[in-house]
């Protein structure tokens, strides 16, 4: 489903800036306006997504504010490249605060499934199309329950030599899944499974949900909708394993589709469920760039509001 491009390096944009949010975005409006106070959605059930794992690897980051209510990984995949997050924005909370967990500052960098430069082989049903040489981290976009061959393919995702002779031996991969009706029930579910391949048991370490409803897509054209929020979240206690992380899908387009309020709002929902130390997905569509005037500032906004309890801080 996803397109499996490369992006640019993310360079740390440097200089003050002092506009206005209404600035920060496209003049049209589409990304524009105030985050919505941190009382849309559910509660904050940590508890239903404790016991976070993942390490701060950042090396260029202030330390965490102590007003970090939590610290959460953001994951992107930035299937158009992106605009580098300003931090003359930072007045605008339109800039990764210090509760996110592996935002490098010193690079401006997070971690992002399309860059090549962080060493990301992507694979799919058509095979590795994305193949940076000395691959350092593979994934598989996507399982289905409407594909007959995911596993195989995962298997190909890992062995295949191309830019990488040997294949990834024992790096373990993440996997994408989409939720899709199942052919013989009609009902929609994620496809979940585990992987062995001789010599290296247990291939995967980590899925990705995809919480995008593909009802109503029709051919180019995705709206933005992430209805699955809460499937995700009894998904990851049915089969108890919290590796399982909700990947929402943001749009960035010139048409109607892009709705980069909704886009907020539904970001935020989801964070909210996440607990401290976990990870959160967001894979870009639309066509275009992911930028400040195609809801960049409004995502990050939304994320920053759900990890900080003073509105528009936590950046020191």
């Amino acid at each position: 489903m996803r397109r499996l491009l490369d992006c640019t390096v993310l360079v740390l944009l440097t200089g003050g800036c002092h506009t206005s949010l209404s600035q920060l975005e496209d003049p049209a409006g589409a990304d524009a306006g105030a985050a919505l106070p941190d009382d849309a959605g559910p509660a904050e059930p940590d508890d239903l997504d404790a016991g976070g794992d993942e390490q701060d690897t950042s090396a260029g980051n202030p330390p965490a504010s102590p007003d970090c209510k939590k610290r959460i990984k953001v994951v992107l995949r930035t299937n158009y490249g992106m605009e580098a997050f300003d931090p003359g924005k930072k007045k605008d909370n339109g800039y990764p605060n210090t509760c996110w967990l592996g935002f490098d500052e010193s690079t401006g960098r997070t971690e992002n499934l399309a860059s090549g430069a962080q060493g990301w082989r992507g694979c799919g049903q058509n095979g590795c199309g994305h193949d940076p040489a000395g691959a350092s981290h593979w994934y598989y976009d996507d399982t289905s329950p409407q594909h007959t061959d995911d596993r195989a393919k995962i298997v190909y995702a890992h062995d295949f030599g191309g830019n990488n002779p040997g294949g990834m031996k024992g790096i373990k991969g993440t996997v994408d899944m989409a939720r899709r009706p199942d052919p013989a029930t009609g009902i929609p579910r994620w496809k979940y499974f585990q992987v062995d391949v001789p010599g290296y048991p247990d291939i995967i370490n980590r899925w990705f949900a995809e919480t995008h409803d593909p009802v109503g897509d029709h051919a180019g054209y995705e709206d933005q909708n992430n209805d699955y929020i809460d499937e995700w979240a009894a998904f990851i206690h049915e089969v108890n394993d919290y590796r399982i992380r909700p990947q929402l899908v943001i749009i960035s387009s010139s048409g109607s589709n892009q709705k980069c309020q909704a886009a907020h709002d539904q970001v935020l929902n989801a964070c909210k469920r996440i607990g401290s130390g976990r990870s959160i997905g967001l894979t870009m569509e639309g066509g275009l760039r992911w930028d400040y005037g195609h809801c960049e500032g409004l995502v990050v906004q939304a994320l920053n509001t759900c990890m900080c309890k003073v509105a528009g801080g936590c950046f020191e």
